[in-house]
């Protein structure tokens, strides 16, 4: 009989956990409330919400998911989440993302192990091997961005620097990594006529505002 009570006990209790884990969210307001309570987490927002969540009748939230697919609801909807402190967060538009001070990362070596896989918008800083290839890779990788996303560089240190969603940017280091090779010589001449050009544009688009003035 004992043995019997040791092999229920167990079952219940999975039963009870299963019943009364949260099955989802109806839409963002509660998505954001059932995911506070069960990560710990304050979020701080100073609009109304827009904007339902879906999914399969088999998606559960639970602890361990609860953060992803947040991250994934805000993103579908248009907002964004920003860290202010330790588990706190403030949501906003996502289109004032550039406005907002991001985590920060860098990339050496095309490793994204410390890249967030999320939808959560981030900067990071990805070091190139051959710095003379920075602005052609710079110019192919804004058909890959996200909405909000952008790509700045080259800087000094031969380094671009992309701001957009955690998942998104460790989707374009393997195309960053296959771009980032030292240019044949008439490529950089041409790139050097290009800049030139560009000069020279800006320098007669001045000279014209001098002469309107």
């Amino acid at each position: 009989m004992s043995r019997f009570k040791w092999f229920i006990l167990p079952l219940i209790l999975i039963t009870l956990d299963a019943f009364s884990a949260p099955k989802g969210c109806q839409n963002l307001s509660e998505c954001i409330d059932t995911v506070g309570k069960l990560t710990g987490t304050k979020y701080f927002y100073t609009e109304k919400f827009k904007g339902l969540t879906q999914s399969s009748n088999n998606v559960q939230l639970n602890k361990e998911n609860a953060d992803t697919i947040l991250s994934l609801y805000l993103y579908e909807n248009g907002y964004a989440r920003i860290p202010i402190g330790t588990k706190e967060y403030k949501i906003i538009s996502a289109r004032d993302i550039r406005y907002q001070a991001n985590p920060h990362f860098q990339v050496v070596n095309y490793d994204v192990s410390s890249i967030p896989d999320n939808h959560d918008f981030i900067m990071a800083s990805v070091a190139l091997k051959a710095p003379e290839a920075s602005i052609e890779i710079t110019k192919s990788l804004r058909p890959f961005l996200s909405r909000y996303g952008r790509v700045l560089g080259p800087n000094t240190g031969g380094n671009i620097i992309l701001q957009d969603t955690g998942a998104n940017i460790r989707r374009m280091i393997p195309i960053i990594a296959d771009m980032d090779v030292k240019p044949s010589s008439e490529a950089l001449e041409t790139i050097k006529l290009n800049k030139q050009r560009q000069h020279e544009i800006e320098l007669a688009r001045a000279q014209n505002c001098k002469k309107q003035d």
